[in-house]
């Protein structure tokens, strides 16, 4: 168990399972049970001594010993392929790999509490670590393998492993092999996935400027208000604004509003994840996240309008992806 123990900081505690008598044969034949004792909270575990059998077999076994006594039940594997990972986290079912992963989502939350604020203190993503893992959640996937992420991103192979890597530091992506094909996956989806990865994402801007009109080409997207008004009910900004990789004979200040937009030079090139002449909602909420400060979801922002508007954007890219809760 020393996976658990090394990634979370989270000492396992055994002890003797004592009801072995309210329960029938054939599950004591499958499996040795013990209780363990994770961060205070008590759980069963279970050993198979042989096979396991399909899914629906599984978890008419856990809700039989849970009906007995109803903690959290937890598989322990020596190994595990990745389709029957996958039916894992698909079913609910929580394993342990021995000394390789953990799928325990009844400690989700308390995990992330814990680790929240020392992990702000020590990780940032890097901006195209931050594109793969916009790119996860759009993709609706369980498993993402290396050379999908290269191929569909355009970023070089030890760059997209670089990324994996930062990722996996985060707690919540685990990094793996199949062969020699690298893969990413998480146990958590959509809008639970990205609020806990929220406090290492960074703000996409990395400044400021207003452009000509006619300067303006089809690499730059439209950003900030005016990508909000394009998906909501907020009203156009007086100068529209735009997101690209860099700005041609930009300029501080704004001289001529007819003439001129506002354009916001990305760290990554916007147009990588969107399908559209806007930016992605993702990307757009984090470009109004205030980085001087060292928690998540603070808006540098005066408008309440804004800030509704980001909310609402969200919710919309949740229930698109059926990932609502």
């Amino acid at each position: 168990m020393n996976h658990v123990e090394d990634v979370f900081g989270i000492r396992l505690k055994y002890l003797p399972f004592d009801k072995e008598r309210l329960l029938p044969l054939f599950l004591l034949d499958a499996y040795r049970i013990e209780y363990a004792q994770i961060d205070g909270m008590k759980l069963i575990l279970l050993h198979p001594r042989h096979d396991l059998g399909h899914i629906q077999s599984i978890k008419k076994h856990i809700s039989h010993i849970q009906a007995i006594e109803n903690v959290p039940v937890v598989l322990v594997l020596p190994s595990i392929t990745r389709q029957r990972r996958e039916s894992f986290m698909n079913a609910g079912i929580p394993f342990i790999i021995q000394d390789a992963q953990a799928y325990l989502p009844f400690l989700g939350i308390k995990l992330q509490e814990r680790f929240a604020v020392r992990d702000v203190g020590m990780l940032r993503l890097q901006p195209a670590t931050q594109v793969l893992f916009f790119h996860y959640i759009y993709s609706r996937k369980t498993t993402m393998f290396l050379q999908e992420a290269v191929h569909n991103l355009g970023y070089s192979a030890m760059t997209i492993s670089r990324s994996i890597t930062q990722l996996a530091q985060t707690n919540h992506i685990i990094a793996d092999k199949e062969g020699v094909r690298r893969f990413f996956y998480s146990p958590l989806r959509g809008k639970e996935l990205f609020s806990a990865l929220e406090p290492f994402l960074i703000n996409p801007v990395r400044s400021r400027t207003y452009m000509a009109k006619k300067d303006i080409t089809e690499e730059y997207l439209l950003a900030g208000e005016s990508a909000l008004t394009a998906q909501s009910m907020i009203e156009p900004p007086p100068v529209p604004c735009y997101a690209g990789i860099d700005s041609i004979g930009g300029s501080d200040e704004l001289l001529d509003s007819e003439h001129q937009v506002r354009v916001e030079v990305w760290k990554y090139d916007p147009g990588i994840l969107s399908n559209s002449r806007i930016v992605d909602p993702l990307s757009l909420y984090m470009s109004y996240v205030d980085e001087r400060r060292r928690q998540p979801t603070l808006f540098d922002i005066s408008d309440e309008r804004v800030e509704e508007s980001l909310e609402q954007v969200l919710n919309n890219l949740w229930e698109r992806l059926s990932y609502s809760r």
